[in-house]
């Protein structure tokens, strides 16, 4: 059953969009001392070897201190700093340190219009990623004014602040909003800046990752393919770029059903985070998430657990207890949990995470109804059928009015409704649910999408419920003919043989049916510890059916 509707919550994070380097060209050096200083950070942030630079940073912010409180060199610092300490994780401090620039920044005499762009941009971007998205929307939008109403300021420079509003936006679910401020951001850099340069694979990654939820997936593997090669080619292989763009190519694999290349990608940005940023950074959380993911696509509930869990203690560390992105990992963990018959362990979870979600950004929430779903599913799989069956039309109702009818996650509601009424016995509305899912699948997937082989089985056994076999028969050959040149060895491919067997062992081909079997088992034998159904379950039933077919 294809049952999780998944965050959007920052699936994927792009290096914070400050712009504080800039500001110190603008400042004559009347001390030596504390111009050098701030080009020794300035020298390990673009390195990204940002724990070595805060030290530096520090002595230059009390080199700053010294010339009066005013001083644009104090505003300098107290940006870099916050900066630094941002990229560290360390939210709460850079946010402080954000708003003594600003408020410096609005006191001084002759204040530029493109500092305080600076400032207010840096103070938004901050509260977007602390989930304070009221105050994020207002310092974005005071930004873009001071943008506007700077008569020749660099239009490239005003794409940031762009595209930190769309990124506000599309973690508030508003993704058509989102999308057209990342094309004018785009469009505004392409026409200033070289076609190699950085600033143009970040607005290239924030396209693209909103192609993604609006399941748009060729528009984005080829963004994403060209902030890459971009990437690679300023800044070199192992580069904390680089890995960001690995990440949002990994997605695009996975949604597409390609998961040996989405598994390089994630394994590759891992690593790179891991030598850059070291092995508790909360930058780590969305590609282990990310990884986990895929391992249940592939039945590997253990692999998955571990790393959700590792996920969900680094987000809460660096987050707090409270941010949405929290209740994503533990939206994450619990399905982990539930999958591997541990239903106790996991309603607590998907509960707290309900209650954050509503609570930060509220009740009507895209992301409110990928947690109502998922707690459906829990009480289904309990037969709590009073319980669930609400949960899944609210959860619908929402989804719905934030994506539109035909968004691919629009077929996985319409999927878990069907299932609930298929336990139910409501074949009839079980089939029109599972057509209604098939039909958006297949106009917004590629033709060999394994949700779309998932969905056609789940059609073949509420045909064999109504005794039309011949039906049936097509759409397990169909999902089957899916599974088998996309090369899948998991257990939906497993679950699809044996679905098949019962309809061959009930239109009398028994021997063909246990052939069906044995292929099933054979899967499931292949990695044992990677699957929850264990193969000798198959092998007892192929044993049975091979004596019955003896008998006859």
């Amino acid at each position: 059953m294809n049952v999780t509707a998944r965050s959007t919550i920052k699936r994927t994070i792009q290096p914070a969009v400050v712009l504080m380097l800039l500001l110190g060209q603008a400042v004559k050096a009347e001390d030596p001392s504390w111009e050098e200083i701030r080009q020794e950070c300035d020298r390990f942030c673009q390195q990204t070897r940002f724990a070595e630079a805060e030290e530096p940073c520090r002595q230059a912010l009390a080199a700053a201190e010294r010339f009066g409180p005013l001083d644009k060199r104090r505003f300098i610092s107290q940006s870099a700093l916050a900066n630094i300490l941002q990229e560290l994780g360390r939210l709460a401090e850079a946010e402080g340190l954000y708003r003594q620039a600003l408020e410096i920044s609005q006191q001084q005499p002759n204040q530029d219009d493109l500092d305080l762009a600076r400032a207010w941009n840096n103070l938004g971007e901050i509260c977007r990623v602390r989930g304070q998205f009221a105050e994020a929307e207002h310092a974005l939008q005071k930004a873009l004014t001071f943008w506007s109403g700077k008569e020749g300021a660099d239009e490239s420079l005003a794409a940031s602040s762009l595209g930190n509003l769309a990124k506000l936006y599309q973690t508030l679910g508003r993704y058509r909003e989102s999308k057209a401020l990342f094309q004018r951001a785009l469009a505004a850099r392409e026409r200033h800046l070289s076609p190699e340069d950085p600033r143009l694979a970040t607005s290239l990654a924030n396209l693209a990752e909103v192609n993604i939820l609006m399941g748009l997936f060729a528009n984005a593997e080829q963004q994403y393919l060209r902030s890459l090669a971009i990437r690679e080619k300023m800044f070199g292989p192992n580069h904390i770029a680089v890995a960001y763009s690995l990440d949002g190519l990994g997605r695009v694999c996975r949604a597409t059903g390609r998961y040996a290349q989405a598994e390089a990608c994630l394994q590759r940005s891992l690593s790179i985070k891991q030598a850059v940023l070291g092995k508790e950074h909360y930058h780590l959380a969305v590609t282990q998430s990310a990884l986990a993911g895929l391992y249940i696509e592939q039945g590997r509930y253990a692999s998955a657990e571990s790393l959700r869990l590792k996920s969900l203690q680094i987000t809460e560390k660096a987050l707090g207890s409270k941010h949405p992105q929290v209740a994503s990992a533990l939206n994450n963990l619990a399905e982990c949990l539930r999958l591997q018959g541990h239903s106790k362990d996991a309603e607590p979870l998907y509960l707290r995470a309900l209650d954050i979600l509503q609570g930060a950004l509220g009740p009507e929430h895209h992301e409110v109804g990928s947690a109502l779903n998922n707690l459906g599913t829990l009480y289904l799989h309990r037969r709590q059928y009073l319980k669930a069956e609400p949960l899944f039309l609210r959860a619908l109702a929402i989804k719905e009015k934030h994506l539109g009818p035909q968004h691919p996650e629009i077929a996985t509601h319409f999927n878990n409704l069907a299932s609930f009424y298929q336990e139910l016995g409501q074949i009839s509305k079980a089939t029109e649910f599972y057509r209604r899912a098939l039909e958006i699948q297949e106009k917004t997937l590629p033709p060999d999408h394994p949700l779309i082989a998932k969905t056609l089985c789940h059609l073949g056994d509420c045909y064999v419920r109504q005794k039309n076999y011949s039906e049936a028969e097509t759409f397990y050959l169909r999902a089957l003919g899916i599974q088998e040149r996309t090369g899948q060895v998991d257990p939906q491919r497993a679950f699809t043989l044996q679905h098949y067997a019962s309809l061959l062992k009930a239109t009398r081909r028994k021997s063909e049916a246990t052939s069906m079997l044995r292929r099933a088992q054979a899967i499931l034998r292949s990695n044992p510890a990677a699957h929850t159904v264990s193969a000798t379950d198959f092998e007892s039933k192929a044993k049975t059916w091979r004596e019955s077919s003896a008998r006859d």
